[in-house]
């Protein structure tokens, strides 16, 4: 993140969250942050976000222990 990223983040965090924080104390969380977030959106990139609840269900179905199925479910 370069300095105009970690100013602005300054001022949001001192409007909306009241930290006031220098810009060398979030620089190193924001540059964390940042790389996370990269991570994820990279990895979710692949997943379906819009299957059917009802798939779910379903799969947990499918994986029970034999044992579960035939007697109904957990007690």
């Amino acid at each position: 993140m370069d300095n105009s990223d970690n100013t602005f983040l300054c001022h949001w965090l001192a409007r909306f969250q009241g930290l006031d924080m220098t810009e060398a104390q979030v620089s190193e969380p924001a540059k964390t942050a940042a790389a996370f977030a990269n991570t994820i959106g990279k990895t979710a990139e692949g997943m379906a976000f819009d299957t059917d609840p009802a798939a779910f269900n379903k799969l947990l179905h499918d994986l029970a222990p034999k044992e579960l199925k035939s007697s109904g479910g957990a007690k």
